[in-house]
């Protein structure tokens, strides 16, 4: 029988720091908040080697007294509550009294602080745990703490750490976070001496445009509502501005950022019928609420809560955005059904596509939408989906269906006409079939670039110049090489600048900066697997090129699709699965018509 011991002090506290630093990133993120619960309006964060060989994480808050500075590092001791009844009213960040004590333990951590009204700071040095005594410095008020080799009395935590460039990604993403959900503070981040982004404690939405770039905030709509004990607001994209990702949707419950996959799955819900599968809206959105309706007690990172009546919770997320995507008005033409429609003529914008769209968005009426789909599960090749914004039912068995689209292409078809301007019809055997031109182009574009070499590539006869937000800038260094092999060769330009000199050959320069920042964001999701890399880049590549919804087309140019069409391997769907074709078949019109 085994002999049951009392572990020693070091021992336990590395155990314990284990719980709450996992990471360089688990690091910045208690040390920031700390920073914003001492009341900060300036936070600077500095990282280098990937956040292993330091950290540095300076602000103007409060400060700490001499005193209490060795007490910072004692496991459990806290200003921020003072008994257990407090944890149904936490207003702060943290609460624990671990983050110093398990930094200190893994780490060498030095300390200096200056409380205010004081007129001399004082140092602390740490390491491995053991505190030496304050010696007085000169210094602003405020709080710097500095983490250096940090796991290094830890090597099997430190064996299993990522390369340097994802540990400083993993960082810049939780700076992100923090830095838009208090945007009252200013927060700066450099790595490795190069700044990254800065904010400016002002509103929201300079925050978002500080971090996430200027071109997403002026594509925002805001979000404002109130229900009983809770109030929403914040900003969520147009349905026509999306991502490939959900790396561009943050929630704050309380301006704590969480990790709840029912707010993702909900937002998901109130933009169901307006964008298509694999494209995610951007959102920053906050709730808050005061009293015992939220436990954030739940784990050490403080990043899973309890929310108390969640679904009330959820409905008013679903009302709120869908009310300010509707009430928009720059969007308000396009989900509004118009009066009449046009009695001649293709037009693009008339009434037919909206109406369709306005009707969709009526939960009541959004019957042909799969219920409970995953979102963020991906159509696969060669599958068909009732995607789109215009569903169109059909009452013929499956098999036949699929048997008409693709019988033999040697009968004569004729085109008949282009509808709103995104549509093919054609007749061919008594049957009227209707063809999606985007989505058919984009199943010919991809399957004749797949054919070929995926990193071919040609040289731009004047360099285009791309600016990208700070975190698309960020992201670009750790996936260089990737970007590469889709074809594209740039070179830094200082700042967010890069200069791109060549391009992958199916590519025109008209529209080579929207595919490169799509496929920077694909390329992060799908790091790691080079098929993945290459179908995202063909999938993507095949979109921007091909013939756009809107576009109008000669009738020698719509056989030429119909015709390639026909020659597809899959010509039932587009590459990202949704159908391109459907067919009116001539029993189907007589039963609809009760000819038979």
């Amino acid at each position: 029988m085994g002999i049951i011991r009392l572990l020693d002090t070091a021992t336990t506290n590395k155990i314990a720091a284990g719980e709450v630093v996992s990471d360089p990133a688990s690091v910045v993120k208690e040390l920031m908040e700390n920073s914003l619960d001492a009341g900060s309006t300036r936070i600077n964060v500095e990282i280098d080697g990937g956040g292993t060989a330091s950290i540095k994480v300076s602000d103007n808050g409060c400060g700490i007294a001499p005193d209490d500075m060795e007490k910072a590092f004692i496991r459990h001791a806290t200003s921020k509550i003072k008994g257990f009844d407090d944890l149904d009213n936490v207003t702060t960040m943290g609460f624990r009294g671990e983050a110093l004590a398990s930094i200190a333990a893994v780490s060498k951590v030095s300390l200096t602080s200056r409380a205010k009204g004081n007129y001399e700071g004082f140092r602390l040095t740490v390491e491995a745990g053991i505190p030496g005594k304050p010696q007085s410095i000169g210094c602003a008020e405020g709080t710097t703490v500095e983490v250096a080799d940090l796991f290094y009395n830890v090597p099997a935590r430190r064996k299993f750490l990522k390369s340097p460039g994802r540990e400083t990604a993993a960082a810049n993403e939780v700076v992100t976070r923090l830095a838009l959900g208090c945007p009252h503070a200013g927060v700066k981040l450099k790595n490795s001496g190069r700044t990254i982004f800065e904010t400016y404690g002002r509103d929201l939405i300079s925050a978002i445009s500080s971090v996430l770039g200027r071109d997403i905030a002026e594509h925002l709509i805001p979000v404002e509502k109130s229900f009983k004990e809770w109030s929403i607001y914040g900003f969520v994209s147009s349905p026509f501005y999306t991502r490939s990702s959900r790396r561009f949707q943050f929630f704050y419950v309380n301006s704590r950022w969480v990790a709840n996959r029912n707010l993702r799955y909900v937002l998901d819900h109130a933009y169901r019928t307006l964008v298509p599968k694999g494209r995610y809206p951007i959102a920053v959105l906050f709730l808050e609420t005061a009293g015992p309706y939220i436990d954030v007690n739940v784990d050490p990172t403080k990043n899973t809560i309890r929310i108390k009546d969640e679904r009330t919770v959820l409905d008013l997320i679903i009302e709120s955005v869908r009310d300010s995507l509707l009430n928009n008005r720059e969007h308000k033409r396009i989900y509004t059904p118009a009066p009449s429609v046009p009695a001649k003529g293709p037009n693009k914008n008339n009434s037919f596509f909206q109406t369709a769209i306005s009707t969709e968005l009526l939960p009541e009426t959004n019957t042909s939408i799969k219920q409970g789909y995953d979102a963020g599960k991906p159509v696969e090749e060669g599958t068909t989906g009732s995607g789109g914004h215009l569903p169109v039912h059909t009452h013929e068995d499956s098999n036949e269906y699929t048997a008409r689209v693709e019988e033999d292409t040697t009968s004569p078809f004729k085109v008949l006409a282009q509808l709103a301007g995104m549509y093919i019809l054609y007749e061919k055997e008594k049957d009227l079939y209707i063809v999606d031109q985007h989505a058919a182009h984009e199943r010919i574009r991809y399957e004749s670039i797949k054919k070929r070499r995926l990193a071919e590539a040609r040289q731009l006869v004047i360099p285009q110049t791309i600016t990208l937000s700070p975190s698309q800038a960020a992201l670009l260094e750790q996936l260089e090489e990737n970007m590469a092999q889709a074809g594209f060769q740039f070179e830094h330009f200082g700042g967010n600048f890069i200069v791109l000199r060549e391009i992958p050959v199916e590519l025109s320069s008209s529209n080579t900066e929207a595919v490169f920042l799509e496929l920077l964001e694909l390329t992060a999701s799908n790091l790691g697997s080079v098929k993945n890399l290459e179908e995202a880049f063909l999938m993507s590549l095949a979109c921007k090129t091909a013939v756009k919804a809107g576009q109008i087309l000669t009738i020698d140019e719509m056989e030429n699709i119909v015709e390639e069409l026909s020659l597809c391997q899959n010509p039932l769907t587009c590459p990202h699965g949704r159908p391109t074709t459907i067919c009116l078949s001539e029993g189907m019109l007589l039963k609809e018509f009760k000819r038979i």
